[in-house]
């Protein structure tokens, strides 16, 4: 199984090298791809091994488009596929054609996709703690 997710957290630890200046050719560096390739596909897995691909970056940066096509691909090369959405953005809706919901839903064959109320996963048991206070 594979299970992708997107999501919509900032790197916020720059490099710690990272030089405002002005660089001389001295100082000049190479600079580092920034995606890292990850194949995957069905013949060089085992049917009880479970992968998790992520994707981080500031908004806008293209995760929620990467993350359908990365999970539509896996899905297509036979392995089963979940795809897991925490923002409330309807684009996923769109490009996989099919309603995404708080229960997964089978979209095509292979891929299924469910959107994860984290919000609400969060304050679920703050509110039980405010009530268990509240009482004592």
């Amino acid at each position: 199984m594979c299970w992708v997710i997107s999501s919509q957290f900032l790197l916020a630890n720059p490099a710690p090298n990272l030089n405002l200046v002005r660089r001389t050719r001295k100082s000049h560096r190479r600079r580092k791809p920034g995606a890292v390739r990850v194949p995957i596909s069905a013949s060089n897995l085992d049917d009880k091994s479970t992968t998790l691909v992520t994707f981080l970056g500031k908004g806008g940066s293209g995760k929620t488009t990467s993350a359908v096509l990365a999970a539509q691909h896996y899905a297509m090369s036979g392995l089963s596929t979940c795809l897991v959405f925490h923002a409330q953005d309807p684009t996923p809706d769109f490009l996989l054609n099919c309603k995404i919901g708080t229960s997964p839903i089978l979209c095509n064959n292979n891929l299924s996709a469910v959107r994860l109320e984290t919000t609400k996963m969060l304050l679920e048991p703050l509110n039980r703690l405010k009530q268990a206070d509240a009482q004592s």
